[in-house]
């Protein structure tokens, strides 16, 4: 007969007793066991949700610049450089008395631009251009181009900050000289200069009399860091760090004082009082506003950059309506009975004008259908004639 005044565990198996009297004297080794155990599982079963889990948006990090200590090449240009993040732009890039308007695009062009284009107050007029800060010249080309011979040229202000001028007329000797003296006519990749020019702040560039119509001239500022943002920010990603993506408000990068004068000169056709610089991109998911494309984004084809359509509000007050289908513009001023700003229509809205009609009607954040024609607007969308619209 079993001693009742034995514990309970004395009824169990031996085996098991055994494990649980080694349990006893050696809790700290099974307890570092089980802390092991639990750990490696829980690795296991992070690794396999890791494909699944959402990866960080943060517009300051998607490009993955390197770390400003591990810097010492531009990614862009492959060549030497400074840290600095914000170099100070301390001169005047021009004469601001020779101009008469400033227009900061972002909107109303049928393939992306953002830039700021400087008009000419008196057509002709040679207006100087200065390095606004210490820079190097990395890129420049001599190029014949719609009807005029002039020059582009893009400097380095830093390792993550750079500036481009186009329609140079007439350069100072040391960047004419570096250059072909053939023109290029293809201008979309221009050379690089090497070794690269160095110009200080202030540095004479050239003069330019801009464009032979239109009489102005670009001026950009790019941020190796900074990465705009876009309805479809995925349409944009291959731009990594490209014009489209990094274009900064080229304004913003003056002392307070030079910043108030250039931002006296923002406008369409005529400086505007209170104009802004900025966001680059007009597009808000869920609204009519922005950029639109022929077809879907393919992650696997050609990016499709050339916009189809685009639609938002300007400096002026006025609605335009451009882009590849609609050439020329189409202008809705804010007297225009149908007239509402294009980030307010979230789902359908016609536009009339000067005997045209522009109707939309929104499917997603990424598709809208849109009926163009002529007449007047009807009360319901069409059913037919339409064409498909996506970011």
């Amino acid at each position: 007969m079993e001693d009742e005044t034995k514990p309970a565990t004395s009824k169990l198996p031996r085996q098991l007793r055994q494990l649980l009297d080694y349990g006893k004297n050696h809790k700290v080794i099974l307890a570092v066991i089980g802390t092991g155990l639990l750990l490696l599982m829980s690795f296991v079963i992070f690794n396999a949700l890791q494909p699944h889990l959402s990866k960080p948006t943060n517009s300051r990090t998607a490009n993955n610049f390197p770390k400003s200590a591990e810097v010492t090449t531009n990614p862009l240009f492959g060549v030497p450089c400074k840290n600095d993040p914000k170099p100070v732009f301390g001169h005047d890039l021009t004469n601001p008395n020779l101009i008469d308007h400033i227009q900061i695009y972002g909107l109303g062009e049928s393939t992306p631009r953002f830039r700021s284009f400087l008009w000419i107050k008196l057509p002709g007029t040679k207006v100087p251009v200065y390095a606004p800060t210490d820079s190097d010249l990395v890129e420049a080309v001599y190029k014949s181009a719609r009807g005029a011979l002039d020059f582009d040229v893009h400097l380095m202000a830093s390792c993550q900050v750079w500036y481009l001028v186009n329609h140079i007329t007439d350069p100072v000797d040391k960047i004419r000289n570096a250059l072909p003296k053939e023109p290029a006519t293809n201008t979309m990749d221009p050379p690089k200069v090497s070794p690269t020019i160095h110009f200080a702040a202030g540095e004479l560039l050239g003069y330019t009399s801009g464009t032979p119509l239109a009489s102005n001239w670009d001026f950009g500022v790019f941020d190796l860091t900074h990465v705009n943002q876009f309805a479809n920010q995925a349409r944009y990603e291959r731009d990594k760090y490209g014009k489209v993506q990094t274009a900064i408000c080229p304004i913003d990068v003056f002392p307070q004082a030079t910043k108030n004068v250039y931002y006296a000169l923002i406008g369409e056709t005529k400086p505007v009082a209170g104009a802004s610089c900025g966001p680059i991109s007009p597009d808000k998911a869920g609204t009519i506003s922005g950029s639109w494309f022929a077809s879907p984004y393919d992650p696997h084809g050609d990016p499709n950059m050339h916009f189809s359509l685009m639609i938002g509000t300007y400096n002026d007050g006025i609605i335009r309506i451009s882009g590849e289908d609609f050439q020329p513009s189409i202008e809705i001023p804010p007297t225009n009975s149908t007239f509402l700003d294009p980030q307010l229509v979230t789902a359908r809205h016609c536009y009339s004008a000067a005997g045209k009609v522009v109707d939309f009607k929104v499917v997603s954040d990424q598709q809208t259908l849109v009926f163009s024609g002529s007449g007047s607007c009807g009360a319901a969308f069409p059913t037919t004639g339409f064409k498909n619209y996506y970011r």
